[in-house]
This record gives structure tokens, C-alpha cells and sequence, in this order.
């Protein structure tokens, strides 16, 4: 049985090595990840089974909607649901009736997997950012998941770059 609960320092070594099995070449450091837990508008959370850490998450609370940063899970456990667990648990954090009604992100344009993902769960993609990412270069695709009800044109700042909801 998988548990979600907030990510603590011991916990980096586990989160580490998830992230540098799925990003090898473009993993976060140990700095990088101790420096998003200090930040007060980021949410680090991790997925946890049998004690073993399997999956984590980290999400910065905008003023209207979250922005989802990272989403993984370590790859002996894709598959299970873990992902799903953790988005589930995301969406919690949006309504129509709170200050934050959508969740934002940005997926490498080659991440076909994850792009696949995205969309089951009800992302849209909204706007490519040329060359967003080094080593290897490659386009972003921005994406939301609009948790309201209300549509129309709402336009959001994501990273300086404008997208009509």
C-alpha cells in the first residue's frame, strides 16, 4: 500500500537516484532538490512503499494556478498507478471555487511518453516553447489541466510566456 506525504531531506538520496534514472543527463543535483524544499511556494511530495520511495512530485502554488515541475516515478514501478496516485492527489488542490483553478506544465517535446500521459489525464497542450531545453535541445510543450468550469479567455503568465485558457 503507497502512502503520499511531504518529502523530507532523507529522503533526497531515493528521490535522486529516481530522477537520474529518468532524466539521465538532465537530473537535478542534491543542491537543486534541498533548494526547492526550502522555497515556501513549493510543495515537495514523494510516493512511498514498503518504505521504499517509488515515486515524487514537486508543484510551485502560483497565484492562480499550481505548476507542476516534476512528476516521476522510479521505472520498476511504471505502470502501477503510482503517477496517477500523485496527480489525483494534485488536482485535490484545485476547484472552481478556489484562488487556484488549473495546473500548468511543461513536457520536453520528445517525452512521448509523458505527453501521452498528460493527455490521458486531461491536459491540453497550449503553446511550444522553442528550444526550452538544453542537452538535448528540444522544444517545450506547455500544457494545462483547466480544473474549472469556467471557460473563456483567461490568460496566464507561465515563465514569461502568455497562454490563452
Amino acid at each position: 500500500m503507497s502512502n503520499i506525504r511531504w518529502m523530507i531531506r532523507r529522503d533526497i538520496p531515493e528521490v535522486l537516484d529516481i530522477n537520474t534514472l529518468n532524466d539521465e543527463g538532465n537530473a537535478l543535483s542534491e543542491e537543486e532538490f534541498l533548494s526547492l524544499l526550502r522555497e515556501r511556494n513549493v510543495i515537495c511530495m514523494v510516493v512511498e512503499d514498503q518504505d521504499k520511495i517509488v515515486g515524487f512530485m514537486v508543484y510551485e502554488l502560483c497565484p492562480i494556478y499550481l505548476s507542476l515541475l516534476l512528476l516521476q516515478v522510479h521505472p520498476a514501478h511504471k505502470g502501477e498507478g503510482i503517477g496517477a496516485k500523485m496527480f489525483d492527489k494534485l488536482t485535490t488542490k484545485i476547484s472552481p471555487t478556489s484562488r487556484r483553478k488549473f495546473i500548468a506544465t511543461q513536457i520536453r517535446e520528445s517525452n512521448l511518453d509523458s505527453l501521452l500521459w498528460a493527455k490521458k489525464r486531461g491536459f491540453l497542450a497550449k503553446s511550444i516553447n522553442k528550444s526550452a531545453y538544453s542537452s538535448p535541445e528540444d522544444d517545450g510543450i506547455f500544457m494545462i489541466y483547466d480544473g474549472s468550469e469556467e471557460k473563456g479567455a483567461k490568460v496566464v503568465d507561465f515563465g514569461g510566456i502568455e497562454i490563452e485558457l
